[in-house]
């Protein structure tokens, strides 16, 4: 009834099975570190207990300080990546797209890598000086070198090996690995969206935009989060980069398509200018249209009067593991599942409520905020929902009861809004039209 509700009579496709954290079978996954766990959800699951903890915040900044006084560790000017042999073994038209890229960044905010797949070992090319900031590698340790330089003993290879065969494919992917820092070695949860660049309808090159979750990740004592690579249908859908407005639509993962006219030709010299009309100038936007770009994927209606919270610009996987962890906080058992609802990425977890068989002393402790004894029978279902509310990554949490009292209903909603209360600072989830 609830999907029915969420997509309107459309069609809906379960990517995994229900999950619930205490019986979930998983299989071992062979790591370095022995401390990786392949679940049957094909995601990654690391024993916290074998990850170092992250530095304190005043010890990483004494080192980042070091890393950028350090001569070699300089980040220099805007185009010294343009110095390196490395980018001017690109062509033309790979120089024309980062170029063109760039300029749609924040070079000091947006974590953001390029690297070509033309080239053996796939080297890196460009690297932003907040990616330089977040990683630990300067342009000089960089550019040249394959992106596996951050990964070590806790980054899981079934992620990796499922990261290298989106890409190998051509496909935009979605990760979570654990990653580590150049100048220090320290670990960090990096969760990044791989963008394949696509000029007459093959990928040029690749661009990940990086961000840092150790500070949220870590902090979910109650669940061991995941690592993971995404590449399903829903992600596969094609965007023109003239289309594209800024960093933020950059950092969602999706194929772009580029043709000459989103390049800047006059600033190229004549023999480049040469170089890209020889290469063909790639697909007009309409034959790109007609030549099997697919649609972005289909926003999905939400009721006026269910409860949630909107304009949440985090990663959706975050989202279901935070509503995980704070019903295990909460003594709410709960159970999960990914789905593609017209075309577009899912989650679904129904979350059960038990209380005293005494229905007076219920109604009041749900009006009061409080759940009461969780040892009798069950009294509340309610399915929550993880759902995109734009193209550019905001999703909002949407809140529905199935079965029990509606005072108690709505004492959960205020009990979680509570908890999330660093995460939920923009007005209530909003009604959205689907398209």
């Amino acid at each position: 009834r609830a999907q029915h509700n969420m997509a309107e009579g459309g069609s809906c496709s379960v990517t995994s099975v229900p999950l619930c954290e205490d019986t979930a079978p998983t299989v071992a996954a062979d790591s370095a570190s022995g401390a990786c766990a392949c679940s049957d959800s094909g995601t990654q699951q690391l024993d916290k207990r074998k990850m170092p903890l992250p530095l304190p915040p005043h010890k990483r900044q004494a080192e980042e300080a070091q890393l950028q006084a350090a001569p070699t560790g300089s980040r220099g000017s805007p185009n010294d990546h343009e110095t390196f042999s490395a980018f001017q073994q690109l062509t033309s038209v790979q120089r024309a797209i980062i170029r063109r890229f760039i300029g749609m960044l924040n070079t000091e905010e947006d974590s953001v890598v390029i690297t070509n797949p033309l080239q053996q070992h796939g080297p890196i090319v460009y690297v932003t000086n907040a990616w330089q900031d977040m990683c630990g590698y300067s342009n000089e340790r960089a550019i040249g070198q394959n992106p596996r330089l951050t990964q070590g003993e806790g980054s899981c290879p079934e992620t990796i090996h499922s990261m290298g065969r989106a890409l190998s494919k051509g496909h935009a992917c979605r990760v979570r690995l654990i990653n580590y820092r150049g100048y220090n070695n320290e670990p960090f949860w990096n969760c990044l969206s791989v963008q394949p660049i696509l000029f007459n309808r093959k990928p040029v090159l690749f661009a990940a935009t990086l961000k840092d979750y150790s500070y949220r990740l870590t902090r979910l004592v109650s669940l061991a989060p995941a690592q993971f690579c995404k590449a399903g249908d829903c992600l596969q859908y094609r965007v023109h980069l003239c289309d594209i407005g800024g960093a933020r639509s950059l950092s969602q993962a999706r194929q772009i398509d580029v043709t000459a006219s989103h390049l800047d030709i006059e600033d190229l010299t004549e023999v480049e200018q040469a170089e890209v009309e020889q290469a063909g100038g790639g697909e007009s936007d309409e034959e790109s249209s007609s030549t099997g770009k697919q649609a972005p994927p289909q926003l999905l209606s939400k009721h006026v009067k269910r409860l949630g919270f909107g304009g949440l610009e985090l990663e959706p996987e975050y989202l279901l593991d935070r509503l995980r962890h704070e019903c295990a906080e909460l003594g709410m058992p709960c159970q999960f599942q990914e789905l593609e609802v017209g075309g577009t990425e899912l989650m679904r977890m129904e979350v059960c409520s038990e209380a005293s068989s005494s229905s007076g002393s219920e109604n009041q402790s749900s009006a009061d905020g409080d759940y009461g004894d969780y040892g009798g029978h069950s009294s509340l279902r309610a399915v929550l929902h993880v759902l995109p509310e734009d193209a550019e990554g905001t999703y909002a949490i949407s809140l529905m009861r199935l079965v029990g009292d509606t005072f108690q209903f709505h004492a959960m909603y205020r009990k979680l809004r509570d908890r999330l209360s660093d995460i939920v600072s923009t007005p209530p989830l909003r009604p959205m039209k689907g398209k």
